[in-house]
């Protein structure tokens, strides 16, 4: 009987020893589960912000292509956004090969959500495009 009453604590610390340990196991789920958000969001944030990129790009060559605007012209865009919080782009046109003027290099910059608060950036540079391409 002396035995018994000396061995009814050991539960308890065997119990709260368990206790711990599963904590430490939730613990660590939930640190990876939270980093993964994280990342995932910083992944989504920054395809964003290419396509963002890509669209500007695609405006500049589209503004060459079809209204046959010229590239000294062309004063670019400072700012597009695409809706409240969806991101901008701003783009450049300059000639690659200054005195010849006969290649032109497109260079666009994607922001989630806007150049002002940058969660995200991405650029997007189309070097080297023959002039007879753009403005035929």
């Amino acid at each position: 009987m002396y035995s018994i009453k000396r061995k009814k604590g050991v539960i308890l610390i065997f119990v709260l020893l368990v206790l711990v340990a599963l904590m430490g196991v939730a613990l660590a789920f939930w640190y990876a589960v939270n980093s993964e958000i994280k990342s995932v969001g910083a992944e989504l944030a920054n395809a964003k912000a290419f396509y963002m990129a890509e669209a500007g790009r695609a405006k500049a060559r589209w503004a060459f292509t079809s209204g046959g605007q010229p590239i000294k012209d062309w004063p670019g865009e400072t700012s597009s956004p695409f809706g409240a919080g969806k991101g901008t782009y701003v783009v450049t046109a300059a000639y690659s090969d200054p005195p010849t003027n006969q290649h032109v290099t497109i260079t666009s910059d994607g922001y989630i959500p806007d150049d002002t608060n940058i969660v995200a950036q991405r650029q997007v540079k189309e070097s080297n495009i023959l002039i007879d391409s753009i403005n035929p």
